[in-house]
């Protein structure tokens, strides 16, 4: 009676192994893709940060093309990273979407300020909008 009940133990446990480890892959296989998505989306922050850097007229005594300097080299490294890790589909889809969910905040936001300016804001909400058809109709052919 002690040995069976000592199998039926071990083969429980064994069980309880197998189910932990396929729920462990399941959870690092979501860790992994949500890592893969924040590679893109950091390296399209950086690219936003240096295009701003970029059109300011003041130098800083240099500060600014330092900083610049670096975002670059951190924008490089984040590309080699892409370059090296590949994308799944999961990860592409993920990375539409959080393009797509900004876009709309970034049109939301500007159609909230106040003025025109000369006709550039509401160009931009236009260039805007296209982008976002079709960053929808992507995710719709994926």
């Amino acid at each position: 009676m002690v040995r069976k009940d000592l199998l039926a133990a071990g083969t429980g446990f064994a069980s309880a192994l197998a189910l932990g480890a396929v729920a462990g892959t399941t959870a690092a296989l979501a860790q992994q893709t949500r890592s893969d998505a924040d590679l893109y989306e950091v390296r399209g922050r950086i690219a936003g940060v240096i295009t701003q850097l970029q059109n300011l007229a003041r130098d800083y005594g240099g500060n600014r093309v330092s900083a610049i300097s670096a975002l670059q080299a951190a924008e490089t490294s984040l590309t080699s990273a892409v370059d090296i890790r590949g994308a799944d589909q999961s990860v592409s889809d993920a990375v539409v979407r959080t393009a797509t969910n900004e876009v709309q905040s970034l049109i939301t936001r500007l159609a909230a300020d106040l003025g025109d300016y000369g006709g550039n804001k509401a160009a931009a909400i236009a260039s805007l909008r296209t982008a976002l058809t079709s960053l929808n109709a992507a995710l719709g052919t994926a």
